[in-house]
């Protein structure tokens, strides 16, 4: 696995009763490195995988759309490692902090802990938090096609990273995540045991109105695997061939709906890409000899599935590899500096219609379409 794998600190696997695959970012059962990995350790290691895939109660934004939202995905979860017969341990906090102490907990008998790396929110802070466990710790990306570490720098502009995108993903085009990775699992992978007393002192809490979070906004439909598998099937069958004409028509609803199965993992950008080269019937050879920067044209696919790929390589793997290497990616600060200057320049320009971030989420504007 080129440029995925990263320890996060310098302590040695071990022997222990299980491998640990903490499951914070690509919340899924296949299409992920780091699902792959930690079964590949498993294996190699002889002994079962434990999964363990968490949910926090005090995150910013907390609400129970977004937590809906992940539970779907965990039950999904839940069905796919217990029909492979791999233990699965979910856990949603009932109170935030009620879950300190368990990854520690479940760390004491793990050879080596493989989790999700992801570099925005607080993430990357809780597993630095995390390594100074008295475990090994590594690190896979399942981010994007390409992985972080294949860029040595933010990038400002999506042309100059789609330049440097052309230049060296070749590579990485084969380097396909396991798309049934639960199909034939060793016996010896299954059934890992979780103690008791960790079961008893840490115990979850499901409904929804129970939890300290923002009930005002209310869960939506989908969420979940199957839901996101589903959803990307109707964008295959029924809005690719379009997207090109209409990705700038939002009256004609173009758009794929899987930006939220993306964020929460539960849908794999490699699974969603191979689905667009399988429709267009595509292999790497195709791709231009020559490095253009170009929108178009160097993947030598129908202009609809090039217009859909630039979006979900080109301008969500920027946002990655910015994220990544600037710690500050949320702060002003972090703009390049023609944008601040833009932003400076037009700072006292006459605005007609101001509002409220209020007026704002009760869509009281001017514009039947905000």
């Amino acid at each position: 696995m080129l440029h995925r794998v990263t320890p996060a600190n310098r302590v040695p696997v071990r022997s222990g009763d299980y491998v640990l695959y903490w499951m914070i970012a690509a919340r899924r059962s296949k299409c992920s490195f780091a699902l792959d990995h930690a079964l590949a350790q498993a294996r190699e290691l002889d002994r079962p995988l434990l999964v363990f895939e968490p949910l926090r109660a005090g995150y910013r934004w907390a609400s129970d759309r977004m937590h809906a939202f992940v539970l779907a995905g965990m039950a999904d979860n839940a069905r796919a490692f217990a029909k492979a017969g791999i233990t699965y341990l979910s856990y949603v906090e009932p109170a935030p902090g009620a879950g300190a102490g368990l990854l520690a907990a479940l760390a004491r008998n793990a050879c080596v802990i493989v989790t999700d790396e992801q570099p925005g929110f607080f993430l990357p802070r809780m597993v630095a938090a995390a390594a100074k466990l008295d475990t090994r710790i590594e690190l896979v990306d399942s981010n994007g096609i390409l992985p972080l570490r294949a860029t040595e720098r933010a990038f400002t502009t999506a042309s100059s990273f789609r330049r440097q995108l052309q230049k060296i993903v070749a590579p990485y085009l084969a380097m396909q995540p396991n798309a049934r990775p639960l199909a034939r699992v060793p016996a010896h992978v299954k059934g890992a045991d979780v103690a008791g007393s960790i079961l008893r002192k840490y115990r979850s809490e499901t409904d929804l109105a129970k939890l300290p979070i923002d009930h005002t906004i209310a869960p939506i439909e989908g969420g979940g695997a199957v839901a996101g598998g589903k959803r990307l099937d109707a964008f295959i069958a029924d809005r690719l061939a379009h997207y090109a004409d209409d990705r700038n028509e939002p009256d004609r609803d173009p758009s794929s709906g899987l930006s939220p199965y993306l964020h929460f993992g539960h849908v794999g950008a490699h699974d969603v890409v191979a689905r667009v080269w399988a429709d267009a019937e595509w292999d790497p050879s195709k791709i231009a000899e020559r490095v253009t920067g170009s929108r178009e044209g160097w993947w030598g696919l129908p202009a609809p599935h090039e217009a859909f790929l630039d979006q979900i390589i080109t301008w969500r793997e920027l946002g990655y590899a910015w994220c990544f290497h600037r710690r500050d990616f949320d702060s002003y600060d972090a703009l390049p500096e023609w944008a601040r200057a833009t932003l400076a320049k037009h700072a006292k320009d006459p605005r007609p219609h101001r509002y409220s971030l209020a007026q704002l989420d009760a869509d009281e504007t001017y514009d039947p379409i905000w």
